[in-house]
């Protein structure tokens, strides 16, 4: 189920519908998704960050993608742009920002013909 979820998301299958397609509910896609690309188990909301809730800007997006490709852990970056990791995580799934850690690549057997993964160097390497 991991490979094909994986798969799913690269492919540009949005949250909503893989949900659909698992028989799932979206948070559990979430879930997962933030497990397998970050490591993370328990993200929760952190309503005390200075801009929890608020309105994503367009230099935010960008600051996050840039430490994303960085290797810049999902904690780190919300701590830096003031949002709770689990908003983080989120953002940078739903924006299709995200890259496939090499070892979930090769624990999964994926490859870079099926999904995007970020080599050891913090350089992308695309499909």
């Amino acid at each position: 189920m991991r490979r094909e979820l994986i798969e799913l998301y690269f492919d540009g299958m949005d949250i909503e519908m893989l949900g659909w397609h698992f028989e799932v509910k979206t948070f559990e896609i979430f879930r997962e998704l933030i497990s397998l690309f970050f490591g993370v188990t328990a993200l929760k909301d952190d309503p005390t960050a200075p801009r929890f809730g608020k309105r994503w800007e367009c230099l935010e997006d960008s600051e996050l993608i840039r430490l994303h490709r960085r290797s810049v852990p999902v904690e780190q970056i919300a701590e830096h742009l003031g949002r709770d990791p689990r908003g983080v995580a989120i953002r940078l799934i739903n924006s299709w920002s995200v890259t496939c850690p090499p070892k979930l690549a090769k624990t999964l057997r994926l490859n870079e013909d099926q999904v995007e993964i970020l080599m050891e160097n913090g350089e992308q390497q695309s499909c």
